[in-house]
């Protein structure tokens, strides 16, 4: 503005000076000018002295503003249209940085595509255009059968009215009627075989999509290769018909000049559906101008692809939930943010394929007419829209559809009508198809537009702008914020429903869920080992050592490289949750053990996350103190500030309608799920909270604390009602076991983890072995003897409670408090692994979680790794001698583990390769019958291996009923153990000074069964391997001859597989 001022004073000065000097200059008699360009120095040196007077008239005409419409000139908007894509860029990159911090980086280039799908997607491209090539075929006999009508006219003069001539134009006529058949089956096989294909043979939707559309082009262009020729025939047999004037054009190629195979071979290359014999061609191929095409088409087929991974995924995904539960107001919501990805991915299409891709294509077959499309954009109406943004196919239903309609009679509105339902099938078929759910969205979508084109008609005729400027923007409004977008998340919708997150686990229950509604089956397993070989644990109750995890399956690195404190199943135990140090959750595969996306949580560390009963929501907690609400899509809808020090651990309520957090603020709090009001706050402990738990089914808390107390609360009155001592260290964790509810364990930063019976209130057994301190530990989903604990060295230590395992030379007390006479005050028990792997981790594994029918076990380590662990197949012995149990030079050692190839190993690792889907094909090598796994406690023993040990069942009667009180008749003749007094354990119970809290069962009163002593009296169930129940061992089955029954040597797994897929069972490893 000072500018502007200044240069104006500037002129005015200059003009009133020359003004000035011109009225009192004398005459001057005419010269001859030296220099007329440069003025003398008297000049000068006047304009420089000339004052300026405050006279100069600015206001001297009548002017309007440049933005109003009197403004004889419209101004330039050049620098609102750069402040407009400014704005546009800045705003883009702002969603660009929120997404990122709350996905993450969601691109990988490691694509979940089956091998299956790509094979019979290479299959389909390359004989679809086949049937082009079979309708050639079906024209070179039509061609010879109309020449051979020609040639016998031309050497006879017979009449078409003669019988002679009737005769034969009848045969002509079935000959056609023939040729139309033919083509006609041809066309209709073209499409069909590929739907067929798609449906039932290709899973991935885009591969599908891709295979479908490319079929749907063909059968246009055989459909139009097919009229055009009928047309062109009857032309020549007839060519002074009124039906036989032809384009000029067509002279360059007459029929049957065009029935060949090079023009058939241009028309299938050529960037248009309706064939003609000749089209118009230019003269050179410009190469520059093709490549630069190609560029376009690559560059933005890329961008599509990161769009709809990084942005479109996420809210697509995030909105499965609102459409299952119908909620409206968050369907808009989500609606109007997908619209904006979906009209960028859309226009970014739009000019990839019809502006790069056809332009390329047409530049290499030097195709002269590149009208693919008009202003569509300005269209003020929907039939103007419908007409310019798609001219290839708008030329084929004119040419092909209305026009012959319109040829028969049929009005303009009834022919309009048929064409649009026309292209609503092609549209179902190009997407129900590729999708596998025909759900009529997108027949019902095009059918939809009839009534919109009546209504938006109006609005395009005349000449008022205000009218076609609202016709442009319904338009708009239909095709960007409602129709795409709400197809797009219908159709996600219902693929999720039946094949992704929103589909019932029927693996879980039978592992066979449908595919396709029809007798085909997709198998879904964590491996192929589960589903030939080996029995879920669920059917192995009677033995938990055979449920012991000592083999490592795989090991996934996320791309974050950092430490994973957090592992949780997913409630369907088809997905594993972890989470990480940077405040990312992310998804594996628990079955391929792959990568599948991240959600963001914020940048501070994750350090605890809990499933809710029902498994219909997750709450998770990180270092701020910040605590999230999550829904099993990852959809995190609310989270609030919970705690103003880091959250270490927290657990829901039974009825779910409250949790608790423990945090290093030295307190622990209550709170509502629906309003996330703080109801209580426990604030007893003097230094740190690292863990809490509720009671499954009662109205009691456990926490504990770097003051190395474990303390039982009342959730309702926030009283302390106990202190649970033993631990000389910090706690770590504390869980209640959900199969027995009596019984507490306890982690600390003392190697040991102690187990707590709430009916005596002390520890009945201390499970020893971690050198250093115990990080994590949790119990098995069914076997209510095993649990397994995490070391801060890495160790991964699995215990049999029923097993006490002492190994040789130490003295530790082995008898369990519950066979003594006095289990109030008998030593504690020492128990000792069942099973070490001593190098699991490189570092802490600050989490264990077991899979929901408990045959795998997840680990995730302060060394960044998550390490998937099971238990060993029949006869596998190798798993005992790898790098994990032995360490890596007692590996090589062995010969399990070749040191040369180690840095490549976790390489692999590190780039997040899935495992060879033909390693759990491999033949496993079955050296006769094994039945046992050499060193697991409660099996019988290899011949050369090591035995169970221990002289005393550890916590007799765990998972099994409780043996009968004093007096009771023994079941099946077994005595019951000696040194049990049933009276003691009650005395002491009632001894205790302690008021036990609501809903904690009192101790049994005399006569009345207690804690069990051994499952020996229990029919069905084996006894404990060390010999110490009652009956015996086992005894051999015998058949009907008194032979001892022996089990046949299992068939291998590649065997196995064989014959599933012999059965139609299998049909593609997934």
């Amino acid at each position: 503005m000072a500018t502007n001022v200044h240069t104006i004073v500037a002129e005015a000065q200059d003009v009133i000076s020359t003004d000035l000097s011109a009225s009192k200059a004398p005459p001057v008699p005419s010269a001859p000018i030296k220099d007329a360009a440069t003025p003398g120095p008297a000049a000068k040196k006047r304009s420089v002295r000339s004052k300026y007077r405050h006279v100069f008239a600015f206001h001297a005409k009548s002017r309007p503003s440049c933005l109003s419409h009197e403004s004889p000139e419209a101004p330039s908007f050049l620098g609102f249209r750069n402040l407009m894509v400014l704005t546009v860029v800045v705003m883009n990159l702002r969603l660009v940085i929120e997404n990122a911090k709350k996905y993450g980086i969601l691109i990988t280039l490691k694509m979940n595509v089956r091998a299956s799908d790509v094979n019979a997607a290479l299959l389909l491209l390359a004989l679809t255009p086949c049937h082009l090539f079979v309708a050639y075929i079906i024209e070179k006999v039509a061609m010879a059968q109309a020449k051979g009508v020609v040639g016998r006219r031309k050497k006879t003069d017979t009449s078409m009215t003669a019988p002679e001539g009737e005769k034969e134009r009848k045969d002509f006529y079935h000959t056609w009627w023939w040729i139309a058949i033919a083509h006609t089956l041809n066309a209709t096989m073209a499409l069909l075989i590929t739907s067929v294909v798609v449906f039932y043979h290709i899973r991935n939707p885009g591969i599908g999509a891709f295979c479908e559309l490319h079929a749907i082009v063909v059968w246009l262009k055989t459909c139009s290769y097919a009229f055009t020729n009928r047309d062109l025939r009857h032309a020549m047999l007839y060519p002074a018909g009124p039906e036989s004037a032809l384009p000029e054009i067509y002279s360059n190629c007459p029929y049957p000049q065009n029935i060949a195979l090079s023009n058939l071979c241009y028309f299938w290359a050529a960037p248009t559906l309706v064939y003609q014999p000749y089209y118009p061609r230019t003269e050179r191929i410009r190469w520059p101008f093709f490549w630069k095409r190609v560029g376009e088409t690559v560059a933005l087929s890329v961008f599509i692809w990161l769009a709809c991974a990084q942005y479109a995924e996420p809210v697509l995904r995030n909105s499965l939930d609102k459409m299952q539960s119908f909620d409206l107001p968050s369907i808009t919501e989500r609606l109007l943010k997908l619209s904006t990805i979906s009209l960028i991915v859309w226009l970014a299409g739009f000019f990839a394929f019809f502006q790069s891709f056809l332009n390329a294509l047409a530049e290499i077959t030097r195709f002269g007419d590149r009208e693919f499309y008009q202003d569509w954009w300005n269209s003020t109406c929907l039939r103007t829209y419908w007409s310019t943004w798609n001219k290839p196919v708008y030329h084929f239903m004119r040419r092909h559809v209305y026009e012959p309609l319109r040829g028969r009679g049929w009005s303009h509105g009834a022919a309009s009508t048929f064409v649009f339902i026309f292209s609503a099938i092609l549209h179902e078929v190009a997407i129900g198809v590729p999708t596998h759910n025909f759900l009529g969205v997108a027949f019902l979508g095009m059918v939809a537009q009839m009534p919109l084109i009546l209504a938006t008609e109006p609005l395009a005729r005349g000449d008022d702008m205000g009218k076609k400027v609202l016709g442009n923007c319904l338009f708009w409004i239909n095709f960007v914020f409602f129709g795409q977008p709400l197809s797009a998340m219908i159709y996600y919708f219902a693929w999720q429903k039946k094949y992704g997150q929103l589909s019932k686990s029927n693996w879980i229950s039978n592992r066979r869920p449908a595919y396709k509604g029809t007798a085909q089956y997709e198998q879904e397993r964590g491996s192929l080992s589960y589903v030939i070989d080996v029995l879920p644990p669920a059917a192995r109750r009677d033995n938990a050592a055979e449920s012991i995890p000592v083999r490592h399956l795989h090991t996934s690195l996320g791309k974050s490289k950092k430490p994973v404190t957090i592992v949780r199943w997913m409630p369907e135990g088809r997905r594993l949750l972890a989470g990480v140090h940077n405040g990312e959750f992310m998804l594996w595969n628990g079955m391929s053990f792959n990568f599948e996306t991240v959600t963001a949580m914020g940048s501070s560390s994750l350090r605890t996350a809990e499933w809710s009963n029902k498994k219909d929501w997750l709450v998770a907690a990180n270092d701020e103190g910040t605590v999230y609400y999550l829904q099993p899509t990852l959809n995190n809808p609310y989270q609030f500030k919970g705690h103003d020090a880091p959250i270490r651990d927290l657990a829901f309520a039974p009825t779910d309608s409250k949790f608790v957090t423990a945090s290093d603020d030295n307190s622990l709090k209550i709170w509502d799920f629906t309003s996330s009001q703080n109801i209580s706050t426990f604030s007893d402990h003097g230094w740190d909270v690292k863990a809490c738990d509720w009671h499954p089914s009662k109205g009691l808390v456990v926490s504990g604390s770097k003051d190395h107390s474990v303390r039982l609360w009342d959730p309702r009155t926030s009283r302390n009602l106990t202190t649970l001592h033993g631990h000389k260290a910090p706690i770590t964790a504390t869980v209640f076991s959900r199969l027995r509810d009596q019984l507490l364990a306890t982690a600390a930063r003392d190697g040991q983890t102690r187990i707590f019976d709430l009916r005596l209130m002390r520890d009945v057994a201390i499970l020893r072995g971690h050198e250093k301190g115990v990080a994590s530990i949790a119990w098995h989903p069914l076997h209510a003897s095993i649990i397994s604990s995490g070391g801060d060295d890495g160790a991964l230590h699995t215990y049999l409670l029923s097993e006490p395992n002492t190994p040789a030379g130490i003295s530790t007390a082995t008898v369990s408090p519950y066979a003594t006479a006095e289990p109030k005050s008998a030593p504690v028990q020492s128990i000792y692994p069942a099973h070490r792997i001593t190098h699991a981790h490189d570092s802490a594994i600050w989490s264990l979680d077991w899979h929901p029918v408990g045959h795998i076990l997840a680990t995730g380590s302060n060394d960044h790794y998550i390490r998937f662990w099971s238990r060993a197949l029949p006869g596998d012995t190798k798993c005992f001698r790898d790098q994990f149990h032995l360490g890596e030079e007692g590996a090589e050692a062995q010969g399990t583990w070749d040191r040369k190839f180690g840095h490549r190993q976790r390489r692999e690792a590190e780039e997040q390769e899935e495992e060879d889907e033909r390693e759990g094909l491999e033949d496993q090598a079955v050296q006769g019958p094994a039945n046992a796994l050499p060193g697991i406690p409660g099996l019988a023993a290899v011949g050369g291996g090591l035995g169970g040990g221990g002289a005393v069942a550890a916590m007799p009667g765990l998972g099994n009923l409780p043996v009968p009180g004093p007096g009771a008749r023994p079941i099946g003749g077994i005595q019951q153990s000696s040194g049990f007094d049933n009276s003691a354990v009650s005395g002491a119970a009632l001894a205790a000074q302690f008021t036990l809290p609501h809903g904690i069962p009192p101790p049994p009163p005399p006569g009345m069964a207690g804690l069990g002593v051994g499952g020996s009296s229990i029919p069905g169930l084996r006894t404990s391997s060390n010999g110490s129940g009652a009956g015996g061992p086992p005894q051999p089955l015998l058949d009907s001859r008194g032979s001892v029954r022996s089990r046949a040597p299992l068939p291998s797994q590649k065997e196995g597989f064989r014959a599933e897929q012999a059965r139609g069972n299998y049909r593609v490893a997934k």
